[in-house]
């Protein structure tokens, strides 16, 4: 199959949070909520950060970058050294994540949630780009149950595990 050519911008996730997601905060929060512009992969299975876009956002997904930094291409195994230029250029890590110690690789466990009393995966906006293109679909992160911020990427249509929202947004 031709490696797909869709990123997070084509994402339904994405529409039903700039909608319907959003309308289910309280209309106090909601009118305190403040539109931005995030970096995102919008085009899927790639080998550059050309790859990249910026696209308005009122509810976003944290992209991996946000939540355990940078990574530096020798972090990545030869072939892949372009991950790092790809990720990194999402946006910089937020200081709640930096302080929480989150890593790239290890786990945290104060990125573990759990839904119905079990841990649980919850996306992110980075778009895996060689998996993508590898498996031929579109692969999306997430942070696992464990916690790891990097090691979960899943076909964006099918993950293998349930996977939960966590949503950001700017007052």
């Amino acid at each position: 199959a031709e490696p797909p050519s869709a990123g997070w911008a084509d994402c339904e996730l994405r529409e039903w949070l700039d909608g319907d997601g959003l309308k289910l905060l309280p209309n106090e929060l909601r009118a305190l909520i403040k539109g931005v512009k995030k970096v995102s992969n919008n085009v899927g299975a790639a080998n550059s950060a050309s790859c990249l876009s910026e696209l308005p956002a009122t509810l976003w997904l944290p992209a991996m970058v946000e939540l355990c930094g940078t990574q530096p291409p020798d972090s990545f195994a030869k072939d892949y050294h372009y991950l790092a230029d790809i990720y990194n250029s999402e946006g910089k890590e937020y200081q709640l994540f930096r302080e929480l110690k989150v890593s790239p690789y290890s786990t945290n466990e104060a990125m573990v949630r759990q839904w119905k009393g079990k841990d649980t995966c919850w996306w992110e906006r980075t778009v895996s780009p060689d998996s993508s293109e590898t498996e031929g679909t579109l692969y999306i992160n997430r942070v696992g149950h464990d916690g790891d911020a990097f090691t979960y990427a899943t076909p964006a249509d099918k993950p293998n595990k349930r996977t939960c929202v966590i949503p950001g947004f700017c007052i």
